[in-house]
């Protein structure tokens, strides 16, 4: 980008973190780039070498997809004239970071990346792509998984429809560069399988209001047993990990993640006994 280039001549260096950070690895491909390639043998030495490196530099650092803040001491290490762009799906892990959120697409940029990942112009696209990009729900990384699939020729756009309204996750690859995780089901739970277990269960257990939009805080309270205090306490780490959203006292899970949720559901008619028994204690005179 040129504009990009013009602010930071000195330099844009992209890092990918991920959940378990190889540092030394990170540290000597980064001295590399900046022109030194002697060997890195500890974490302080390769913190040393970089400040030096990347003090007076106009550069740009991109820090992709951290997990939690403890690399980015290690590695964040650009001066004044510098700058850290990091990304996460987690806001705990960026501790007085100017915060940007990147939400879903509206239809028309939705329509724009499939175009570009299939290689079509947007007024091409067939009907069945507009369809397919609803049931996305507009979510960048589900449309770029299947217009990869799309350009792979691995599937139709029917097909993809057909797996999209099914919840079949799984059967969707991800063929996309370097992604870590094989199939978009695994890509949607990879955030949910940091979860404490307690945490797990309550995230796991909202498949019971598949259907239902938003629901407020008091029927979360029912349904995972806790007062108003920790139910919100739950709600706020499960938000900053991009899990759902809470807006105005309601909260509200993505369609591919109530999806997502609702295949990891062996029991789901128990549940809604559980969450009725819940509000029949409240119900001392019957229903």
């Amino acid at each position: 980008d040129a504009k990009v280039s013009k602010a930071f001549p000195d330099g844009r260096f992209w890092l990918e973190l991920g959940p378990d950070p190889p540092l030394l690895q990170l540290q000597a491909s980064l001295a590399a780039a900046l022109g030194d390639s002697r060997p890195i043998t500890t974490v302080p030495q390769g913190r040393a070498r970089l400040s030096r490196l990347l003090g007076e530099r106009r550069c740009l650092l991109v820090l992709d997809n951290v997990w939690d803040k403890s690399p980015l001491p290690n590695v964040a290490l650009v001066g004044t004239h510098g700058r850290v762009l990091v990304t996460s799906r987690d806001v705990a892990a960026l501790p007085g970071a100017t915060r940007i959120r990147v939400g879903e697409f509206d239809p028309e940029a939705a329509k724009r990346l499939l175009a570009d990942w299939t290689a079509t112009m947007p007024g091409q696209l067939p009907d069945a792509a507009e369809q397919v990009a609803h049931e996305c729900g507009y979510l960048p990384l589900a449309l770029a998984v299947c217009g990869a699939l799309i350009n792979a020729g691995s599937h139709t756009w029917p097909q993809l429809l057909t797996l999209l309204r099914h919840a079949e996750l799984d059967a969707l690859p991800i063929a996309l560069e370097d992604y870590p995780h094989p199939s978009l089901a695994v890509a949607l739970g990879a955030s949910i399988d940091t979860l404490s277990p307690y945490d797990r269960d309550r995230y796991l257990r909202l498949a019971v209001f598949i259907g239902q939009g938003a629901v407020s805080l008091t029927a979360l309270q029912m349904l995972w047993g806790l007062d108003q205090h920790h139910t919100t306490a739950v709600i706020g780490d499960l938000a900053g990990k991009s899990l759902l959203r809470a807006e105005a006292g309601r909260v509200s899970l993505h369609d591919l993640q109530m999806d997502y949720v609702t295949r990891r559901t062996p029991d789901l008619p128990a549940l809604h006994e559980q969450l009725l028994a819940a509000y029949a204690e409240h119900c001392p005179g019957g229903w």
